[in-house]
């Protein structure tokens, strides 16, 4: 868990910087296994999420969706904690993030990368 924090924090930094072409591992909204978030991939762009790259599950062998089934139960518990945890959550940071995003000046830029950082920290403690 915390290597794919520290990945996708120096990915956005990347897009902070200016890299446009930036795909990352999500855990985004979505039906792919008939849950209400689903790992996909992104791309990233200076606001945040772009796009997500459309999948699906087909070339799973036997034995992956046998088990992708039979977690399914401890999938879905552990997205309503998420969004349990989410909703109690004050929405400072997301609005500290995006208004210095939203900056071209190069000290709030710093800003921007040390809010990103503190969101995504906080945020993965769930």
């Amino acid at each position: 868990m915390a290597y794919a924090t520290v990945r996708f924090v120096e990915s956005s930094l990347h897009v902070l910087d200016g890299d446009g072409d930036v795909y990352e591992c999500s855990f985004v909204q979505s039906d792919l296994a008939d849950l209400p978030f689903f790992a996909s991939r992104v791309k990233l762009g200076r606001m945040g999420l772009q796009a997500i790259i459309s999948s699906d599950l087909q070339g799973l062998t036997e034995y992956e969706q046998k088990t992708l089934e039979n977690l399914k139960p401890e999938l879905k518990a552990n997205i309503e904690k998420g969004i349990a945890f989410a909703q109690k959550q004050p929405m400072v940071a997301s609005r500290e993030r995006e208004r210095a995003i939203r900056s071209k000046k190069q000290s709030d830029k710093s800003k921007a990368k040390s809010i990103l950082c503190t969101w995504v920290v906080t945020y993965n403690q769930v």
